[in-house]
């Protein structure tokens, strides 16, 4: 199962109730192709570091999703294409960095995945990737520690 975040960056000039129109439509189409919302925050107002379509702000939204097939990404980018609204959008896939510093927990290095591996007392090798749990988005901001 494929592991992803996105994030959505919608203009700010545009009223809470389109704003919410706008993640619902996303959230169904999550829904429609038989994904997985983990986690879905929404980031606030923050400014952006180049102009974007001649904006200096934008409203960020964070997913945390699983896709368990289907073209997903491809269905996002479609509604991001006819949503003028949504200046930026994208998607990472990062269960194989997910897999990655799993290997490395289990031989034995200690690692900073900003969050937390909830193991409830077991050994290091019956954790599974679906019990770490994050803190915050991990695409950027994993980190090797030696």
């Amino acid at each position: 199962m494929a592991i992803y975040e996105s994030v959505y960056i919608l203009k700010t000039d545009i009223e809470d109730e389109q704003e919410q129109k706008i993640v619902d439509d996303l959230r169904s189409i999550y829904k429609k192709t038989r994904s997985k919302i983990i986690s879905d925050l929404k980031w606030g107002k923050r400014p952006l570091p180049y102009l974007v379509k001649n904006e200096k702000e934008g409203v960020f939204y964070y997913f945390l999703w699983e896709c368990s097939g289907g073209n997903a990404v491809g269905e996002l980018q479609k509604k991001v294409r006819v949503t003028d609204r949504i200046i930026r959008s994208f998607h990472v896939r990062i269960d194989d960095e997910i897999k990655r510093y799993k290997k490395k927990y289990l031989a034995g290095k200690n690692i900073n995945i900003l969050g937390t591996i909830k193991n409830d007392g077991k050994d290091k090798e019956d954790v599974d990737t679906q019990e770490l749990v994050y803190l915050e988005p991990t695409a950027v901001y994993l980190v090797d520690e030696y």
